[in-house]
């Protein structure tokens, strides 16, 4: 069973595992702060290329106005990717679940100090050696601005899979969407 995991936003991260094992995690595209249709037509057909059987996908959550950092409405773009995303599966196969449910309140760490954001220590010590060389290698070979989108999107799978050292709380007592 090969489930696929996505981190939307201008950089889609991704993370491919095959019953249960590490594949591969990257990032595509830079895509406008507004998909426009043909942004969401090159995300469904990048999943339909990687042919999952499982679709996992981050969506944003609206924090109220006071605790929000940013515009809300720039949110809807992340939304409009995820259904895109989510439309090429099957019925059944696609899951949506909120940032704060599979990685708690843990903040983003920028640019060249991706190694010291959590979710990434997190996945280090959930991966076994193989799949380590394998994850740093591919999260190496990107640039470092970009970097956490593979990290999320692997984390995601990670939690998925209930293989998340760590996490807040167990997957299986979380709010499904």
């Amino acid at each position: 069973m090969r489930l696929l995991a996505l981190d939307p936003g201008r950089q889609v991260g991704f993370a491919v595992f095959d019953d249960d094992v590490f594949v591969l995690c990257g990032v595509w595209g830079f895509l406008p702060a507004i998909p426009s249709s043909s942004a969401c037509r090159f995300l469904a057909e990048e999943v339909v290329a990687l042919r999952p059987n499982r679709l996992v996908v981050e969506v944003p959550q609206v924090y109220e106005r006071r605790k929000s950092r940013g515009d809300p409405n720039d949110l809807l773009g992340l939304v409009a990717m995820a259904g895109a995303a989510a439309a090429v599966m099957p019925a059944g196969t696609a899951r949506f679940v909120l940032p704060h449910d599979w990685k708690g309140s843990v903040p983003k760490v920028p640019g060249r100090r991706w190694a010291e954001y959590i979710i990434h220590r997190r996945i280090l010590k959930s991966l076994d050696v193989e799949e380590a060389c394998a994850y740093m290698g591919k999260v190496e070979s990107l640039p470092c601005g970009v970097r956490h989108n593979a990290v999320d999107a692997t984390g995601l799978a990670m939690w998925t899979e209930n293989r998340l050292t760590g996490e807040a709380q167990n997957n299986g007592n979380r709010r499904k969407l």
